[in-house]
């Protein structure tokens, strides 16, 4: 029987935790669930890996390094940059390697970055969604030579030059159909949690400040007996993607989550009074369309303002919110960055950001993404506030029922040993199979959610599905539910822990339990 690494770490949060994140009764409360996610942005540099030419050995331990933060903060998931540029953080035959990884383009690793990632990150429970930038080819920052299977090499004809960068044109068929055959091919190939872009379709005006140069793919269009007019016409080219890549998503893999972080505005005076960049009309994305015909799962626009101001974030929350007829997730993107503590001093913005976003659960405000994870790394004022408060007590992602609403069979669990050397052995239900790595069936056991009464007070770890035996570590009671990809949970199985020694305590209901 296996244990798991990280199960003293788990456990020791469980009986020192938050007493206001925990529940008395003599039953188990409510699964706490909200989506707990950061950013891992790979371009420049930012997050991972923090320098080009690292080690094979110095670019896993930084992975390592960060994932366990994430633990340790009690979130659930990362969102990974692997296509920052039409390049590659991950073994394909379709696009280079990235020269974030090396310094030169092309040049391939020793290992294998994405699939160490999802490894890493699913041997602690955490979700690994894949993050890919669909048209941006070169970065302006960029000093590599383009390697020769570079896109731009290939098939130069459907690259253009803007503000300093390369840039696919979305109007191109050809330059469509390979970045769609590069995310399918991700989703494809590796056990990806979701897969996921950002707010880069046409790019933003820089300082030429012009339009964006698609004479030629607009002559085609217009050739071939089009109708729309040309904003229409491009706005056109990104939902169809949108609506493409939802759809072969769900064909190849239905639990994998798409997601979109779009700008958090999508057009002025939507809500009335919010003032900003019409994205509609600048980056020819619709945003509001793909949250309203459902082609997301989850929907971050990132919302990187203040409460008070001209783009209000708990305006712009509420008001994407009621573009929300599919009921899917709504996970804002925060950033972190702009709120850190000045001079150790505590800026309750994140915090009363999160309270807003909890105010809103049940309209599908169900979780948030921090931009960057970097920011949270070290311990500072924000994050001992939010250890304490925010973050007490670990969660487990949200359900997702449009895809998958038929949960887990009850698991069975056998106690071994007595009082505080007392362990459960546990095993799925008769239906169902224990997650192996590298699987990609939705119905396997993924989590398990191990809530432990310790003097009347029930505390919860979230425990990995490969994982088989857990320590019951003081607890006079454990309850345990399977979870599976899509975030549903089984009946529990309660085993009663004989020989321990109980002090009734009180406390509180815990917060955002579904």
């Amino acid at each position: 029987m296996r244990s798991h690494p990280l199960l003293a770490l788990l456990f020791a949060a469980v009986v020192s935790g938050c007493a206001s994140a925990s529940a008395q009764g003599p039953q188990p409360p409510p699964l706490p669930r909200e989506f707990r996610g950061a950013w891992v942005a790979s371009v420049n540099n930012s997050t991972w890996p923090p320098r080009q030419g690292m080690s094979e050995s110095e670019q896993k331990a930084e992975v390592i390094k960060q994932l366990d933060r994430v633990v340790e903060l009690k979130m659930n998931a990362v969102v990974f940059q692997v296509r920052p540029a039409c390049d590659a953080l991950y073994k394909s035959n379709l696009e280079p390697w990235s020269e974030y990884l090396s310094g030169t383009q092309g040049k391939a690793p020793n290992y294998d970055p994405l699939q160490f990632w999802i490894d890493e990150a699913h041997n602690r429970g955490l979700e690994l969604h894949a993050w890919l930038n669909p048209y941006r080819a070169k970065h302006t920052s960029s000093k590599a030579n383009i390697a020769n299977n570079h896109i731009s090499k290939l098939h130069p004809e459907v690259v253009k030059k803007y503000d300093g960068y390369l840039w696919l044109d979305p109007g191109e068929p050809v330059a469509a159909k390979h970045s769609m055959d590069v995310f399918l091919d991700v989703v494809k190939r590796y056990d990806i949690d979701g897969i996921h872009m950002d707010d880069y379709f046409y790019p933003y005006r820089g300082k030429e400040n012009r339009e964006f140069p698609d004479d030629e793919s607009w002559a085609k269009y217009q050739k071939s007996g089009g109708k729309l007019a040309r904003n229409d016409w491009r706005r056109d080219n990104v939902n169809r993607f949108m609506q493409t890549l939802y759809a072969e998503t769900k064909k190849m893999k239905p639990h994998v989550k798409v997601g979109i972080a779009p700008f958090g505005i999508w057009r002025p005076q939507h809500p009335p009074g919010i003032e900003g960049l019409d994205q509609y009309d600048v980056l020819y994305a619709d945003a509001k369309k793909w949250l309203n015909e459902g082609w997301v799962d989850y929907f971050s626009p990132q919302l990187y303002w203040p409460i008070e101001g001209k783009q209000s974030f708990t305006k712009l929350l509420d008001w994407w919110l009621t573009e929300n007829p599919k009921q899917r997730h709504v996970w804002p993107g925060q950033s972190v960055g702009r709120y850190m503590p000045k001079d150790g001093k505590l800026s309750m913005e994140v915090p009363n950001q999160l309270a807003a976003i909890r105010k809103n659960a049940e309209r599908g405000s169900t979780g948030f993404i921090f931009w960057p994870l970097q920011r949270v790394m070290p311990n500072s004022a924000l994050t001992d506030r939010l250890q304490a408060n925010e973050f007490a007590e670990p969660v487990l992602v949200p359900p997702s029922p449009w895809l998958d609403d038929k949960p887990p069979t009850k698991p069975t669990a056998m106690l071994v040993g007595r009082g505080d050397s007392a362990s459960v052995d546990l095993k799925p239900g008769r239906s169902a199979a224990p997650r192996g790595r590298g699987t990609s069936a939705g119905s396997d056991v993924w989590l398990w959610a191990v809530q432990a009464q310790i003097n009347g007070q029930w505390k919860l770890a979230v425990v990995p599905g490969h994982v088989q035996k857990v320590p019951t570590q003081g607890a006079s009671v454990v309850a345990i539910s399977a979870i599976d990809r899509s975030g549903n949970a089984s009946d529990r199985v309660t085993v009663k822990v004989p020989g321990v020694k109980t002090t009734p305590t009180t406390a509180p209901a815990s917060v955002a339990a579904q």
